[in-house]
Parts: structure tokens; C-alpha cells; sequence
């Protein structure tokens, strides 16, 4: 069997790669990468559009002019060459493979609102042959009954990630709430909570989240690398997860690194987060936008070092036994072997 990985950054899914070398001898994976040359992580609509253009471009010239091999399945990694390799499968469909396309990692956020973008997910991912994979209920559902894809296989899986590197050095012998991430954050929420608790809050976040500091007692920094987000991250005593929408995909990096990292987690009722976790037993779960339910959840759990101790091991059990990036790669493994799908499957 045959599997073409198309990432949009030269080494991307590598252990996935890795996995099957060691457990499956009869897969054998290519890899091509995609056109890169934003530097920035977090890019202007204009530059995206770029990106797409050149992508289709390069996507043109290689699998229409040169390329000439068949694959059994290609497996896309990310929208930004989802979009593009599907645009250009509707006008040369001799490009698709024997079996079919999977798109995993595919996030749009609050991009996936607007009914353009709609219109346009129906039109490129509505085909037999593609399989999406999605990491929240609420995605399935979307996919399903909002944008109305009936032709290709929707599967849920629960994101997944390995175990959190981290630098020690970052937060320690420090005593602090930890809240951090970019995308979907209620900082609102949680600073208005925060500033009627007599504790100290650190909250890593970009640039872009703009919301005005009330008290002294946050600390905010800005942009930082991975090593040190998750060294404040393992430092914390408590970790927050304040979001403020209900959309595909936000917050499981953060969410399960804490749990690999046996925090106790406070985490707000949205779909995309709450499927992770037990309610009060691997994590506590507070009203999202709920700026009173947030304050006594934290002053709970400030209160009870017990229930901060049961809740972090619970939430590590709980990582361990269905969140592990092994998981994941097995369930893909398995998508290969499928003799038939089904759009009802819900894993």
C-alpha cells in the first residue's frame, strides 16, 4: 500500500511516519511539502490567499505536469493544502487516488462562519473519496447539518498529542494560576474573575489578544516559545482554560499538555473542550462567559489541595489511556484497512 503525506511544513506528522515504519511493513509513505515561505505564525487574510495561490501553483506543476505515480490514499495535512489540492482535483480528477483523500488537522475557527466559506467547504470537500477527519462533536455536526456534506466520510477522533516536553526553569518556585493559548481565549472572563481573587495569574498569549490588564496580580507575557509556555505551564498550580465561543477546534493543545502534566483544570462548558474531560473528575468545568461560576470554581479549588491532587491524576489517567498521539496514529492506521465507512461512525 501507498500513502502520500502532503504537509505544509517539512516535517510535520513524522511520528506518524515513524509509526508506521515500525508497525506496519506492507505501508509504504512519500512525503511532499507544500510551498513555505511566511515566516510569520500568524498571518494576514491576504497572505493566506497568497499561500493558497502559490500552493495550487506548485500543486499545478507537480502532480499535474511531473508526477506521474498512483497512491492509494493521500493524506492532507492542514486547510491551507486541503483547499488547494481539492480546487485542483475538481478540474483534473485523474489526480485522485486509487482509494482516498484524508484531510486531518483541518481548522478554520471563526473563519468557518461566514457563509462564503461555506459555500466553498461544500463545494471542495463534498466529493466520494474524501474522508475528513474532525477533533469535536461540534465539527461533525457543523460539517453535517450546517454546511451539509452528505458525500464524503466525516469521522471524529479526539485530537491527540504525545507527552509535553518542558524547561523546569520557567515559573519555578513560583506560586501561580496559569491560563495561556491564542485562539477563541475569554481573557475578559477570566482578568474580571481574576481580579477579585487574592492569588497571582501568569497568561501566555499573543499580541493579538488585546484585552486591558485590571490588576497587578496578572502577569501577562507575550509570544513566547514552546519550551517556556509549558515550563510556566508545569510550574502552575492551577491551570485555566477560558474560552469564549463554541467553534470546531480550540484549546486541546493546552488542555492536553496540562493533563500530561497532571494539572488540575478548570476548563469552560464549550463543546470543543468539554469532550476532553470528565466533569469534577479529571477536570472542573465552569459556565462560559461566567464571570461569578469562574471565581468560585477557582476559589474552590484554591482551597482544597485534595481535589487539585485527584483532579491532576484523574486527568493524566485520562490522557494516558485515550489521548496519547499513539491513539491517533493506530485510529488512521486503521482508516487504511476499512473495507467500508460510514457517515455515522462516531469513534
Amino acid at each position: 500500500m501507498n500513502i502520500l503525506l502532503i504537509n505544509p511544513v517539512e516535517g510535520y506528522l513524522v511520528g506518524f511516519i515513524n509509526y508506521i515504519k515500525k508497525n506496519y511493513t506492507n505501508i509504504k509513505v512519500d512525503q511532499f511539502v507544500a510551498v513555505r515561505f511566511l515566516k510569520k505564525r500568524f498571518y494576514s487574510k491576504k497572505n493566506l490567499i497568497v499561500q493558497l495561490f502559490f500552493n495550487l501553483l506548485y500543486f499545478f506543476y507537480s502532480f499535474i505536469m511531473c508526477r506521474k505515480k498512483k497512491f492509494d490514499f493521500i493524506l492532507l495535512n492542514g486547510w491551507g493544502v486541503a483547499f488547494s489540492y481539492l480546487l485542483l482535483m475538481k478540474v483534473f480528477p485523474f489526480i485522485k487516488p486509487k482509494r482516498d483523500i484524508i484531510i486531518v488537522y483541518f481548522y478554520l475557527h471563526k473563519f468557518a462562519d461566514k457563509r462564503l466559506i461555506q459555500q466553498i467547504l461544500k463545494y471542495l470537500l463534498d466529493q466520494e473519496g474524501v474522508i475528513l477527519h474532525v477533533q469535536s462533536k461540534y465539527e461533525k455536526y457543523f460539517y453535517s447539518e450546517v454546511v451539509k456534506i452528505r458525500s464524503a466520510i466525516i469521522f471524529y477522533y479526539p485530537y491527540c498529542q504525545d507527552y509535553t516536553p518542558t524547561n523546569e526553569k520557567y515559573g519555578k518556585w513560583k506560586d501561580y494560576i496559569f491560563a495561556g493559548g491564542y485562539t477563541n481565549r475569554d481573557y475578559e472572563c477570566l482578568f474580571k474573575a481574576a481580579k477579585d481573587i487574592q492569588h497571582d495569574f501568569i497568561v501566555i498569549c499573543s499580541e493579538l489578544n488585546k484585552t486591558p490588564i485590571p490588576s497587578k496580580r496578572i502577569k501577562v507575557l507575550r509570544n513566547l516559545k514552546f519550551e517556556a509556555f509549558n515550563g510556566y505551564l508545569k510550574n502552575s498550580k492551577i491551570v485555566i482554560i477560558s474560552l469564549k465561543n463554541e467553534v470546531g477546534s480550540s484549546g486541546q493543545m493546552v488542555a492536553l499538555s496540562a493533563m500530561s502534566l497532571k494539572k488540575p483544570i478548570i476548563y469552560a462548558d464549550a463543546g470543543c473542550i468539554s469532550d476532553y474531560f470528565i466533569p469534577n473528575v479529571s477536570g472542573i468545568p465552569y459556565h462560559r462567559g461566567n464571570v461569578a461560576d469562574l471565581t468560585d470554581k477557582i476559589n474552590y479549588l484554591l482551597s482544597n489541595p485534595h481535589k487539585r491532587t485527584e483532579l491532576g491524576n484523574m486527568a493524566f489517567k485520562k490522557f494516558q489511556e485515550s489521548f496519547h498521539i499513539k491513539n491517533y496514529y493506530k485510529f488512521l492506521c486503521g482508516i487504511f484497512f476499512e473495507k467500508e465507512y460510514s457517515n455515522s461512525t462516531n469513534k
